[in-house]
């Protein structure tokens, strides 16, 4: 058995069948995502995030160049919110051919996931069980999978934004690991802008990166380490871009606007602050202590197993990253509300940080492969299941969104434009997705769903109609 099992591991180690394996491996997960953003209809912010951003105007006007995005995105700025980059994404895909948007989805979704990799395994062999246990980790344990990697405005906001961000920091990374950097003129400019684009994304990530680069040039700098140019520009653009999306005008209205519908507008300081700190436990203590005891075992593996030497700046990166992850969680305290959404970037610094650990574990006795083997055979199982039951639920999203679609333009042949929907959207307990449309034909789904089928209102018919 001994024999058998070492035999097997010899050959699916070899550095040419590994990277057959991940070649493999990165085809299935495009395939698997692609099949899943192809069905997937467009909902809610999609509807209005197809039409220039007027809110003082009521605009009715569709997005028709990339001129209009940019005056979109001005007006977003001061009307709603400051992440501008990525909801410059998000209309852009929108305003593409909606083919091409969800292969670009797909395509970004593959680059992440082999960044982070990348990242993870630097140095050493392909290793495509790696790029699979990331994908299939991620898949499992992010409470809002299809709204950040399948809905196009939630997946330009998070999984975008993520792809940003860590295309950002890998050149940090090579260069903790290097020591050395050349540091022509040019480069100092292309990472400002390229800083502000990256800290311009998504609040709680961006500010979780500007805290793990600086927490690099820290230990570089207590090494003794010349620090090149760029590396300062860089993030200096990050904090720039960072600072332009939070004190954007519209989170003032936007916050204002949520604290109105929360009831928070004449609660005390001091109950706001309970409220809110409440609010942050409530979401993560659960999360984070699983995160902090995955991550406690494994610290306790790597400094258990094998010799430390040449292994102190592995530690540091690992830790730099799970306190990162733990910044992008503490700086959300100021959010009225904690969507889970939010959890994507988080979760990709814990991923990281973990998983930098776990490639430098030696998983050398049969005890401890056969272990490995049984986690990671039991892992595909979850995963196997989790996708079914995903495929069913947004192959029903599709369908019923293309059978409302069908009936909305029959009504519109009718010359009815204050469209009743008797069939209401049922999903099972506990599913991501959720009927869109509201009785109310006011509600600003309904609202958003009118304007985009170019209909005076919409509302789901009541049961004693």
């Amino acid at each position: 058995m001994k024999s058998i099992m070492n035999n097997v591991s010899s050959f699916l180690s070899r550095k040419g069948v590994q990277k057959i394996l991940l070649y493999l491996a990165v085809t299935l997960f495009f395939g698997l995502v692609y099949i899943l953003n192809i069905l997937f209809p467009l909902q809610a912010d999609d509807w209005g995030y197809s039409f220039i951003v007027d809110a003082a105007n009521n605009s009715t006007v569709r997005v028709h160049s990339i001129f209009d995005i940019f005056v979109s995105q001005y007006n977003h700025y001061f009307e709603w919110g400051g992440r501008s980059v990525v909801h410059f994404i998000a209309q852009f895909l929108l305003f593409i051919d909606i083919r091409i948007a969800k292969l670009l989805n797909s395509f970004v979704y593959i680059g992440l996931f082999f960044m982070i990799y990348a990242i993870i395994n630097k140095g050493k062999k392909p290793n495509a069980g790696l790029f699979i246990f990331l994908n299939i980790i991620m898949w499992l344990i992010q409470p809002a999978f299809s709204i950040v990697i399948l809905w196009l405005t939630g997946s330009a906001n998070y999984l975008w934004g993520a792809l940003l961000l860590i295309l950002f920091i890998y050149p940090y990374y090579l260069f903790f690991l290097k020591k050395s950097s050349n540091d022509p003129f040019f480069k100092s400019i292309l990472f400002l802008f390229a800083g502000v684009i990256c800290g311009w994304t998504n609040e709680n990530s961006s500010l979780a990166m500007i805290a793990l680069l600086i927490m690099f040039m820290g230990y570089l700098k207590y090494q003794k380490i010349k620090l090149p140019n760029w590396v300062i520009w860089g993030i200096i653009g990050a904090c720039i871009g960072a600072a332009m999306m939070i004190l954007a005008p519209g989170n003032a209205v936007r916050a204002s606007m949520l604290s109105d519908n929360l009831g928070l507008s004449e609660v005390s300081t001091f109950k706001l602050f309970k409220i809110r700190l409440y609010n942050l436990y409530n979401a993560g203590a659960l999360r984070l202590s699983v995160f902090t005891t995955i991550y406690g075992v494994f610290l306790f593996l790597f400094l258990k197993m094998g010799e430390m030497k040449n292994r102190m700046e592995i530690l540091f990166l690992s830790f730099a990253f799970f306190v990162s992850g733990l910044v992008g969680f503490v700086v959300l305290y100021p959010v009225p509300y904690f969507p889970r959404d939010v959890w994507t970037g988080i979760h990709l610094f814990f991923i990281i940080a973990i998983g930098l650990l776990y490639v430098n574990i030696p998983f050398d006795n049969l005890f401890m492969k056969v272990c490995r083997l049984v986690v990671f055979l039991g892992l595909v199982a979850a995963f196997i299941n989790h996708y079914t039951i995903l495929y069913k639920e947004v192959d029903y999203f599709s369908v019923q969104s293309k059978e409302r679609e069908l009936f909305v333009e029959q009504e519109k042949a009718k010359g009815i434009k204050d469209v009743i929907v008797s069939d209401q959207m049922v999903f099972p307990s506990g599913s991501l997705f959720g009927e869109a449309l509201s009785y109310d034909k006011g509600y600003w789904t309904n609202v958003l769903y009118a304007r985009y089928y170019n209909l005076n209102s919409v509302r789901l018919k009541w049961t004693d109609e």
